[in-house]
């Protein structure tokens, strides 16, 4: 699955498109993403406070439990004493991907040992928000196919973007499009099976 985005703008815009969409690679069951073994190319994300507010600061990933850089299970750290957790309850951070930016590089992988699904990633944004679904739950009408209830953390997410309050921190990337610039991005998702 390709998204492509072009936007132009008559005044400088403020331009940070992305999309949600929610992957649960074990299927139309009803279960959680947690047993989901992910692979990140981050090597650093952006803090916010517990206000969701961006700090500006880009905290390396090593030693913590948004370290990706080796696979991982989504759950096997949720219950480590980390205050970027107690802030949202799990994962839900916009993570600084590696690679030049405007260039496509890879996100990262997801994959499922129940189904044998794989999901793989690429995008020419600078970053990702990394979510884990920490909210699907609280929505009383969201129900999937066959009348399925979502549960918390029941899909993941991988939203290619640029930082969030790009605009308040000189040191996040450029968000502002002029007149005469062409805003381009690129995401693509790959699936395989390997059963």
């Amino acid at each position: 699955m390709e998204i492509e985005y072009a936007a132009t703008a008559d005044r400088p815009t403020i331009v940070n498109l992305t999309n949600h969409c929610y992957f649960n690679l074990n299927g139309q069951d009803g279960s959680t993403v947690l047993n989901h073994r992910v692979r990140l190319n981050c090597s650093y994300y952006t803090e916010y406070d517990e206000t969701f507010a961006q700090t500006g600061k880009m905290i390396p990933v090593a030693n913590t439990p948004l370290d990706f850089r080796d696979e991982h299970t989504i759950g096997e750290r949720f219950e480590d004493d980390y205050r970027p957790f107690r802030v949202c309850t799990g994962y839900d951070h916009n993570m600084v991907l590696d690679g030049e930016e405007g260039r496509m590089k890879p996100i990262g992988t997801a994959k499922s040992d129940r189904t044998g699904i794989m999901l793989e990633a690429y995008t020419t944004e600078p970053a990702i928000q990394f979510y884990s679904g920490n909210f699907i739950h609280f929505d009383p009408v969201l129900h999937g196919k066959n009348g399925i209830r979502y549960p918390k953390n029941g899909g993941l997410c991988m939203e290619a973007q640029h930082y969030p309050d790009a605009i308040n921190h000189k040191n996040f990337p450029n968000v502002v499009l002029r007149p005469g610039e062409v805003y381009r991005q690129k995401t693509v998702y790959r699936f395989s099976n390997s059963n």
